[in-house]
């Protein structure tokens, strides 16, 4: 539900937007003419500036990084519920699969609605500050 709503946000302020869910059902719900279907992970960060991580577990981030291929230079933001031991351990994850990835840490506080209508809350951490994102 929050990939949804985080799709339908972006694509309703103009972005074009590439969605990937473990069950193809879900995406192909939300497909619209901002919002293209992609058949795999891989294939939804191919030329992306941005990768949102909306998913359940830490451990669910980790797989779809393995699945994301080494040439991937783009931010990944992952915004998966965990701890920060949790949140270091998909930025070692990180480190080690996509050296070229610019890694953020984060989290949305709201339900998918607010998300939707860009009334909740979103923190992000990264290393090296301000600095880092300038470099992107």
């Amino acid at each position: 539900k929050m990939g949804a709503a985080a799709a339908r946000r972006l694509a309703g302020l103009g972005y074009e937007v590439r969605v990937w869910n473990r069950s193809p059902d879900k995406a192909r719900a939300i497909a619209s003419d901002r919002i293209t279907v992609a058949a795999t992970a891989r294939d939804a960060v191919e030329a992306a500036d941005l990768c949102i991580a909306l998913l359940a577990t830490t451990d669910a981030v980790k797989a779809v990084v393995e699945e994301l291929p080494r040439s991937f230079d783009a931010v990944l933001a992952n915004l998966a519920s965990g701890s920060p031991d949790d949140g270091r351990a998909v930025a070692a994850a990180v480190a080690e699969v996509l050296p070229n990835a610019f890694y953020v840490d984060g989290a949305y506080c709201g339900p998918p609605s607010a998300l939707e209508q860009g009334t909740g809350q979103l923190f992000v951490s990264y290393e090296n500050g301000e600095n880092a994102l300038d470099a992107r």
